[in-house]
């Protein structure tokens, strides 16, 4: 049975462990996933990102309280370095497009209050929710969605994916998630719709589910996460077309890359009449944010 392996920057993990004032775990800092799901040494903890995936919400900043105890934060100004470039979130804050490295977290029940990117305290909260439940020994995206005020499959809402962190030596892992509130099913290729050059890679992505494999062309291997095993990404353009359409293009993305080994996933966000792609690797990152971006246009 192949075992992948995912190993979490130890900066990253020691900057956590300080924010959070010890709650997080340092040991170890390593877990193993196998095609019969996940398995862990010592450690029953989660490895936990968040993404902020809503054209909607501001950038945040991030408090929390473990299994009824005190809040402690903001986190996010701990782990970020102050000067992020002139396009980047105010201190301390993650904006649409951008992530927190993955963390371990020691089983419990998570209280999260988001205040406003920059805060220097958890005072003035934007909104209060809950961690949605840990898998024991699995790797996960907390997915920031929805608008807060919003209701329905548009409220403010934090959406647990779980995560590969590799793939095949010779494959890419490609994951599409749909996650626009109120746009309806896609199909979801490379190149221009209707054009010569467009190859499809997933139809009927419907508002929060995963890749399904495609049902015309040659199928590709899918796995039970939603990721699709293909060669190596190197995509100029990615286009989504509303389902069943015959090709009108409502969202595109440029410069997708996924190495061999490696595994991502594309978010599609935004909302009925404005979508946008976010694509992350699925890995752990040397520094204090994950690796994502939304892809220009």
């Amino acid at each position: 049975m192949t075992k992948l392996k995912l190993t979490v920057a130890a900066t990253a993990l020691a900057a956590w462990v300080a924010a959070l004032g010890g709650v997080a775990s340092c040991q170890p800092t390593s877990i193993e996933q196998d095609a019969g799901g996940v398995s862990t040494g010592a450690s029953t903890g989660t490895f936990v990102r968040f993404v902020h995936l809503s054209l909607a919400v501001p950038a945040l900043e991030l408090c929390f309280a473990r299994n009824g105890g005190a809040l402690v934060g903001p986190v996010f100004r701990a782990l970020l370095p102050v000067d992020r470039g002139s396009d980047a979130a105010p201190t301390g804050g993650i904006a649409l497009g951008q992530a927190s490295s993955y963390v371990e977290l020691p089983p419990g029940t998570y209280d999260l209050r988001f205040v406003a990117a920059g805060s220097h305290d958890c005072a003035a909260s934007l909104i209060d929710v809950s961690l949605p439940s840990l898998v024991p020994g699995a790797v996960m995206t907390m997915a920031i969605t929805g608008a807060i005020g919003g209701v329905g499959d548009a409220a403010f809402t934090l959406r647990p994916v779980i995560d590969e962190t590799t793939a095949p030596p010779t494959r890419a892992g490609l994951r599409f998630v749909h996650l626009a509130p109120g746009a309806p099913a896609l199909d979801i290729g490379v190149g221009t719709p209707g054009s010569g050059d467009y190859r499809p890679l997933v139809q009927n992505l419907r508002f929060g589910e995963t890749s399904a494999a495609p049902s015309i062309g040659t199928p590709i291997a899918i796995d039970a996460l939603g990721y699709l095993e293909v060669a190596a990404v190197a995509y100029a353009r990615i286009t989504a077309q509303i389902s069943g359409d015959g090709g009108v293009e409502i969202a595109e993305g440029a410069n997708l890359v996924v190495g061999n080994g490696a595994a991502g996933s594309v978010y599609v966000v935004g909302g009925a009449d404005a979508l946008r792609f976010v694509g992350c690797l699925d890995a752990p990152s040397a520094g204090m944010l994950g690796p994502c971006a939304l892809l220009a246009r």
